[in-house]
């Protein structure tokens, strides 16, 4: 072969090179970048956590499952591992938090020194009313025992989230057992439902969500007492646990202990309260010397209430409407006004109401002139027990027909 023809062959052999090398840059730069599997990814290489606060960000995206992993509590298709062993026995709080639906990480904690032989302590919290998040767990750890945190998807993808764990410093009155007297009535007490939690089959029948705290309250004679503010988070039990209302007055004997259970509602925080003895409503109803009445024979009589006492969420007024005719007493109708709402009905002052009188079809037109009224009025109360009726003295009015 001459020297020419081989330059050219190697000219044309360096083209064909540098095609073929540019070719492969262009797909190798096609190809879709894949990010790394969470270093953490595996039960063996669990994250360890050396001290309480912990806080991390967490990218989950192309983390994965094991075969034989447990995916109890969790959707199976991604985790992380943590590992976590206390130097003093303590509560643990565990949370993730995705910070759009605060749904899509479920937490679950396990002992055990192989991921075949997994022992599972708790998994997601279940709330007394039937919510469950699974994003949040609290346990009881014990020194020198190592557990293992799982963070894994909950509805079939895991993303990026934030991972905190601290150790919880329970309310010393956080169980039933611990609850704390209140001491002498009456009393102010300022309760923190902040890091409490529910106690295993504790119920919640007034509200709540995450956590109570407990008090109690022993009475030396019999008496009516009354929790204030009577509140959808106070729930007030005998000693035997049968509950006895939410808030509001209750009823003692001598003798008797009962229990107050304060409850995270609507969020955990501080939540001041007050014990004393119930205020009996009293008061008076009076009407006014003047109504109307309509081309139907309706009238319209008005008048005021004023009461105190405790508890009143409402109140029925009634008036009985007579007028004479020679011996023969006519008409009487019942009427009814609560336009207040229930904190503002019994507080000493003057509630104007308005109730309508229908008289008999025969005796409509003899309403006009003098006739006797005489009111009176059921104060509604929670429980329905504690309400009150007032009765007012009759008095003369005067009926204007109205044109």
């Amino acid at each position: 072969m001459s020297p020419h023809i081989k330059a050219r062959l190697t000219w044309r052999q360096r083209l064909c090179a540098f095609i073929v090398a540019a070719l492969a840059c262009l797909f190798v730069s096609a190809a879709p970048a894949h990010a790394a599997a969470p270093t953490n990814d595996d039960f063996a290489a669990a994250t360890e956590i050396t001290q309480l606060p912990s806080s991390e960000t967490v990218d989950g995206s192309e983390a994965s499952v094991e075969p034989g992993e447990e995916t109890v509590c969790s959707g199976g298709v991604a985790s992380v591992w943590y590992r976590f062993a206390p130097d003093h026995d303590m509560s643990v709080k565990a949370e993730a938090n995705d910070n759009i639906t605060f749904q899509t990480v479920a937490l679950s904690v396990y002992t055990g020194t192989s991921l075949d032989a997994l022992i599972l302590v708790t998994c997601g919290t279940q709330s007394p009313l039937g919510y469950f998040y699974p994003q949040l767990v609290d346990f009881d750890a014990t020194a020198g025992t190592t557990y293992y945190i799982r963070a894994a998807d909950f509805n079939g993808a895991l993303g990026t989230f934030t991972f905190d764990v601290q150790e919880l410093i329970r309310p010393a009155n956080d169980d039933r057992a611990n609850a704390q007297p209140v001491g002498n009535l009456p009393a102010s007490v300022s309760a923190d439902t902040t890091n409490a939690t529910i106690e295993p089959g504790e119920q919640q029948p007034c509200g709540g969500i995450t956590g109570s705290v407990w008090y109690s309250v022993t009475t030396a004679t019999a008496s009516d007492l009354s929790v204030r503010p009577a509140s959808a988070g106070v729930a007030v039990y005998d000693v035997d646990g049968d509950l006895i209302g939410c808030g509001g007055p209750f009823r003692t004997v001598a003798g008797g202990t009962y229990l107050i259970q304060v409850v995270s509602y609507p969020t955990p925080g501080p939540f001041n309260f007050e014990v004393r003895a119930y205020t009996p409503i009293t008061g008076s109803i009076s009407v006014d010397s003047s109504s109307k009445i309509d081309r139907s024979g309706k009238v319209t009589v008005s008048g005021t209430l004023r009461c105190t006492g405790d508890f009143a969420i409402g109140f029925n007024v009634q008036v009985t409407l007579q007028q004479q005719i020679g011996k023969q007493p006519v008409a009487q109708g019942y009427g009814f006004a609560s336009p207040y709402t229930p904190g503002q009905i019994c507080d000493g002052r003057s509630k104007a109401w308005t109730a309508i009188v229908y008289g008999s079809q025969t005796s409509t037109a003899f309403w006009t002139g003098s006739m006797t009224a005489t009111p009176s009025a059921t104060i509604l109360t929670d429980p329905y027990y504690f309400q009150a009726n007032l009765s007012g003295s009759s008095s003369k009015v005067s009926a204007q027909r109205v044109k």
